[in-house]
């Protein structure tokens, strides 16, 4: 399927709705509001542009290779006038137009794959601001409470110091805990800045009180990565694709080194006679016979092959690694949303969007997506 058809927010969106657990119906809001922002914002759109472009490219290696050529002539000879038409036509003898329809399919599932893992990736970072969002405005309150008790301790200091019940030593260490406090509670507000310019930049729409995460979406998005489908993890499925192509254009670079003939039929008159003739050539590659050129092809496919691997195998051994006993840091929903143990279990989980370990959500939906694409 043509990915010049497909916005990101219509595919994300009809992954996001095909989860059991959507059936709520601020599950549906929330989801729909993502993926719209997600769609917005212009490196996605790139993406999607880019998509778009490389489709335009597999349509256009799948065109005829060679068009027919017409060559018109005329002159006058004395009072005879004569003309010639001709019609020649390259025969694609090595059958090129086969393996470019080849890579066209090849750059198809590639342009997929990198659009995929742009989603894949913007998402992670939208569910990452967020997350960070939330954990600095619960620094930020946990400072302010601590103030508070602060503020209400010193007020009693006082009052005891001006009974002669305090010595000026502990007054003079409340004061230093106190402004230390008033230290971290100004770093916890700039942070707290950070972390919503950060928000913006990423979802254009979003204001402070529409919140983080709903504590609903997690348990719905949770899914298992193992050695089965981890070629299907979206930055794996790219690279993949990216050495399929190239091995696809080392192919047609090799088949484009053989000669291709041409034949051509004229006819016309000369000297009041008529005239026909048939004409063949053939390019002789005697002086460059292209080597060089299928050598870079095939090393270039090469290397693209090496690098897939090397990612496979990065991601196979940080998979059995979140697999090791004592590893396992799955969230607890349960508390989520109440306790500082909820902040670090969603730092986790998008941690583990880059596909770092066994539990990814965003994974999940770039999977889904790429599942109601094919569909």
């Amino acid at each position: 399927m043509k990915a010049s058809k497909h916005s990101p927010r219509a595919l994300l969106c009809s992954v996001l709705l095909s989860i059991p657990l959507f059936g709520q119906a601020e599950t549906v809001n929330w989801t729909n509001w993502l993926t719209g922002q997600i769609s917005k914002h212009p490196d996605v759109m790139a993406a999607t542009e880019q998509a778009a472009a490389r489709d335009a490219d597999a349509e256009a290696s799948e065109q005829p290779l060679y068009n027919p050529e017409l060559s018109v002539g005329a002159d006058r000879n004395g009072s005879d006038n004569n003309f010639v038409a001709g019609l020649s036509q390259t025969i694609d003898w090595s059958d090129q137009q086969g393996a470019l329809k080849d890579k066209a399919k090849l750059i198809r599932l590639s342009a997929e794959a990198d659009l995929n893992e742009a989603v894949l990736a913007q998402t992670s970072e939208s569910l990452f601001a967020l997350v960070e969002w939330r954990a600095a405005t619960r620094a930020e309150e946990i400072a302010e409470s601590q103030q508070h008790r602060l503020d209400a301790l010193l007020e009693q200091v006082e009052q005891r110091q001006q009974a002669g019940d305090l010595g000026s030593t502990d007054a003079e260490l409340l004061f230093l805990s106190l402004s230390q406090q008033l230290s971290e509670l100004a770093q916890a507000k700039a942070a707290v800045d950070q972390a919503q310019a950060r928000v913006r930049e990423l979802l254009p729409d979003w204001r402070p009180q529409d919140g983080g995460i709903p504590g609903h979406i997690w348990p719905a998005l949770a899914s298992r990565v193992d050695n089965d489908n981890l070629l299907d993890h979206p930055s794996i499925a790219a690279a993949r694709a990216r050495w399929q192509v190239l091995r696809s254009e080392a192919e047609v670079v090799s088949r484009r080194a053989a000669a291709s003939p041409t034949v051509g039929l004229s006819g016309g008159r000369d000297g009041g006679e008529n005239l026909v003739g048939l004409t063949f050539s053939i390019p002789l590659n005697v002086r460059n016979n292209y080597r060089a050129e299928i050598q870079a092809a095939n090393r270039r496919s090469l290397e693209a092959e090496a690098r897939f691997q090397a990612l496979y195998r990065k991601q196979q051994y940080d998979l059995a690694g979140a697999e090791l006993p004592g590893s396992d840091t799955t969230p607890n929903f349960v508390d989520g949303q109440n306790s500082p143990r909820g902040v670090y279990s969603e730092v986790l989980i998008c941690l583990r969007s880059s596909g770092r370990s066994a539990t990814s959500p965003p994974l999940s939906i770039s999977r889904r997506w790429a599942s109601a694409r094919r569909a």
